[in-house]
């Protein structure tokens, strides 16, 4: 028996670690925009604790540099994370028998890339709601020490050393890679890919503008809304409440797919349907990372970025295997770092 528990506990560790990894990286440079938007290293612990989405935190560290107020980050918070709506749904199919009070704390650990592993490994057959439950809470301890650590001494890190700034990137091309299963799954992912870079460069053009800046229409439109929910994050107290804000309307989106659609019998069109729901989630992830270059707001089709996803989704499929794509693809992003800018 104990050897059977410590065959489970080597499986999922095998499965989370290159989620780890990831999470490194990304964490620690979270950890120095959030201390530079005014957190203390306690309060980027307990926003990583509570929200557990990177996304989300590094936008409301933004905002909070700017001086935004608790609404209209709490409401950009709520947006951002609507998607966890389809990817509880997605996964509630597979936790039919899973008691309520575990389905709560299942649905504090579905974040993008929890998510897409787990569906992955659920598709396979060997997989139970016990191992995704260790692979949430793993990338979640990994998550809240990187950004407590950045928050810390985040600066001493060099910038893109041995490639990890790709980590995440290479990590999530293998679990897209693993959700091709034919060539439906190849055109969903494709055209929910193209439709995400489409959706970013119109944001781009028509609120950003050329420049980088908010362009005039955009400002009006906002200029009132922002007046009206402007609130002063001065005192801790109001941080900490803030950051209560967030961890509720991040977690309802995922809780409440799987609470009303776990233990139910779903149509086979739907189920079939869901199915879909990670390879067009990922793309639309991957996609504006790779193609659209951040600094001017143009499609870059000889980006760095897009150049390493080459090999590394061509590696992924080849061998199926998570940890290895991702040092694959940070080696091949650090090496073409000697030829690109």
């Amino acid at each position: 028996m104990n050897r059977r528990i410590a065959g489970a506990i080597w499986e999922e560790a095998k499965a989370g670690w290159p989620i780890c990894v990831g999470y490194f990286p990304a964490g620690l440079a979270f950890g120095v925009v959030a201390q530079k938007a005014g957190l203390n290293p306690a309060e980027i612990g307990f926003m990583s604790l509570l929200v557990f989405a990177g996304s989300t935190q590094f936008v409301a560290a933004s905002m909070l540099g700017v001086g935004a107020g608790i609404a209209p980050i709490v409401l950009t918070t709520f947006t951002i994370n609507l998607r966890h709506v389809l990817m509880s749904s997605a996964l509630a199919t597979h936790l039919s028998k899973v008691r309520r009070a575990w389905i709560f704390l299942f649905a504090y650990g579905v974040t993008d890339e929890s998510f897409a592993l787990n569906a992955s490994r659920f598709r396979s057959g060997n997989w139970d709601w016990h191992s995704a439950l260790t692979v949430n809470h793993m990338s979640n301890l990994a998550w809240v020490g990187s950004t407590v650590l950045g928050g810390y001494a985040g600066e001493l890190v060099p910038s893109g050393a041995f490639g990890i700034d790709y980590a995440l990137k290479g990590m999530l091309i293998c679990l897209l890679a693993l959700q091709i299963r034919n060539r439906y799954f190849f055109l969903v992912s494709a055209i929910s890919g193209l439709l995400a870079v489409m959706i970013c460069l119109v944001i781009h053009y028509h609120c950003i503008g050329d420049r980088g800046h908010v362009g005039p229409r955009a400002a009006r439109a906002l200029e009132r809304p922002l007046q009206i929910w402007q609130m002063n994050m001065a005192t801790d107290s109001h941080s900490v409440f803030l950051i209560l804000l967030m961890s509720a309307v991040t977690y309802l989106p995922r809780l409440l797919p799987l609470l009303l659609l776990s233990g139910r019998k779903l149509p086979p069109w739907l189920e079939e349907w869901l199915g879909f729901i990670p390879a067009a989630i990922l793309s639309a992830l991957i996609a504006p990372g790779l193609i659209i270059n951040e600094n001017i707001g143009h499609p870059d089709f000889l980006s760095r970025e897009l150049i390493v996803a080459i090999p590394t989704f061509v590696f992924a499929l080849k061998t199926e295997s998570l940890g290895g794509t991702v040092l694959v693809g940070m080696a091949l992003y650090w090496f073409a770092g000697r030829f690109y800018p």
